[in-house]
């Protein structure tokens, strides 16, 4: 009888602590989906060529042509027109992400504040000629809850 009862509280105690490492998770990922302010995306996009060709489209992160073992780069300007101080995120996605550097990530802006940022599409010597496509996305959070 006693064997059966310490297994009781056991399973009882093991219960409780699944319970709570649960919901501090939850409670974790609750907090970071309501920090969420905004979230933005850019189509982005480079070609590999055996010759050098621009692109002026100022709505897209787009690099143009570029040759092997080269690279091109682009720059965007992002301001906090937020009431409160933000947390910037970028991640990128796609064929494009090899890639793309991008000389800031994961920081924070002040109320009107503004940032330029670089991106640069760098081109390996080996890659074969083709389009690579992808887009960056641009996370804004409350930086106070971070």
């Amino acid at each position: 009888m006693k064997k059966s009862k310490k297994t009781k509280i056991f399973l009882i105690l093991l219960l409780l602590f699944i319970i709570v490492v649960l919901g501090v998770f939850l409670f974790g990922n609750l907090i970071d989906y309501l920090s969420v302010l905004e979230k933005q995306e850019l189509y982005a996009k480079v070609t590999i060529s055996d010759h050098y060709g621009i692109d002026v489209n100022s709505s897209a992160l787009i690099f143009g042509m570029i040759t092997p073992g080269s690279s091109a780069t682009r720059k965007l300007t992002i301001t906090n027109d937020h009431n409160q101080k933000t947390n910037i995120e970028i991640s990128v996605e796609g064929e494009i992400k090899e890639f793309l550097q991008i000389s800031e990530n994961d920081f924070d802006l002040e109320i009107d504040e503004s940032r330029e940022l670089v991106f640069t599409a760098i081109s390996p010597r080996d890659k074969e000629f083709g389009t690579y496509e992808g887009k960056v996305s641009f996370v804004i959070k409350n930086a106070v809850v971070k």
